[in-house]
């Protein structure tokens, strides 16, 4: 019996580190927060606009910069205003990066981590772009990139660790270029926004207590996958270790599948419970690993009884990308975990 695949995937990759984009921002005073528990007189699309998500950011997630200057100081602190949305409550992690668009160096950025699990919010970047004009045009080419990442862990393993891009949920740029000769119109610094919707009944989840360090080739694997199901009255949980062959070192189009671990019959939860599920990777399977170093695993949530069909595309309600830098210890392979 086949069904389409409708509620949730998750990717975790196995491999070398890899970190894309700003280096650390030092943390700064910023006004104290206004948390909002649940608003219920207005919604997500209300609070968030975005007509053309970029691609790979599923439904259900936004971005926009609500405030940009006019003109920016080089070498001088500016803000921007910007607010999102993600598909449901989560920890998170905010960045505004600048760069060359054609060298892509570094010019400046900015991060920010809300306390805790948050659908939506409003956020006032502070940062200084020391950016360099085009010898040949004397013009400035900045590419503006605001993204959302998950956080893993909360707190109660020693690790809360956010991604880097292009591991995003949500993403956007900018509309416009300001002019870069002066600071006007700054946006200013207000008390930051966070807010949670009444849940939909399908907000469905698939989420990591902690990131394993690494894994060991020829040793027993095992990892920790929570799932909150919603929309469907079960749900099989199919987790996959594979070996990757793409451009981006995951998901080619020769990968090379190792072994799988399952668990069927998940049965739907009561409002805002978890289930706590084990995936578990024999020695033999991660014995293949020796001689690779791009494997990675694939988690999705499925409807019970559902079988793998690729004539029928797969609707992911949620994504993002995890990695985690384990100790240099032996043949171990540091671990990547993308989530959906």
């Amino acid at each position: 019996m086949r069904s389409e695949p409708m509620l949730l995937v998750v990717l975790l990759a196995v491999g070398l580190p890899m970190r894309i984009g700003a280096p650390p921002v030092p943390p700064k005073k910023m006004p104290a927060a206004q948390r909002e528990a649940t608003a219920v007189d207005f919604g997500p699309t209300d609070f968030c606009k975005q007509p053309t998500p970029p691609p790979g950011v599923k439904p259900g997630s936004c971005f926009q910069v609500v405030c940009l200057p006019t003109s920016i100081a080089i070498g001088a602190p500016f803000h921007t205003r910007v607010r999102w949305c993600l598909q449901r409550p989560r920890r998170s992690h905010l960045v505004v990066d600048t760069l060359d668009v054609n060298t892509k160096e570094w010019y400046g950025g900015d991060g920010y981590t809300p306390e805790g699990e948050w659908q939506c919010g409003e956020h006032t970047f502070e940062q200084t772009m020391n950016a360099v004009p085009d010898p040949a045009t004397g013009e400035y080419n900045v590419l503006w990139r605001y993204f959302v990442t998950p956080v893993w862990g909360d707190g109660r393993y020693d690790i809360r660790e956010e991604e880097p891009y292009p591991n995003a949920i949500a993403a956007t740029g900018i509309d416009r270029q300001p002019l870069y000769d002066g600071l006007v119109d700054d946006c200013g610094l207000r008390p930051d926004r966070l807010v949670n919707f009444p849940p939909t009944g399908v907000q469905d989840g698939i989420d990591f207590p902690y990131t394993p360090y690494c894994i060991q080739p020829g040793e027993p694997f095992f990892v920790a996958v929570f799932t909150h199901l919603l929309s469907a009255p079960a749900a099989d949980l199919h987790v996959n270790l594979h070996i990757g062959t793409g451009p981006d070192k995951y998901l080619g189009p020769d990968d090379i599948f190792v072994a799988e671990s399952v668990e069927f019959g998940i049965p739907r939860d009561v409002d805002a419970i978890w289930s706590r599920h084990l995936a578990r990777f024999t020695g033999r399977a991660t014995a293949m690993l020796v001689g690779y170093s791009t494997p990675y695993l694939t988690a999705f949530l499925v409807p019970a009884g559902s079988t793998f069909d690729p004539s029928i595309p797969l609707r992911a309600l949620d994504s993002g990308l995890v990695t985690r830098e384990g100790p240099r210890r032996g043949p171990r392979l540091s671990l990547y975990i993308e989530n959906a």
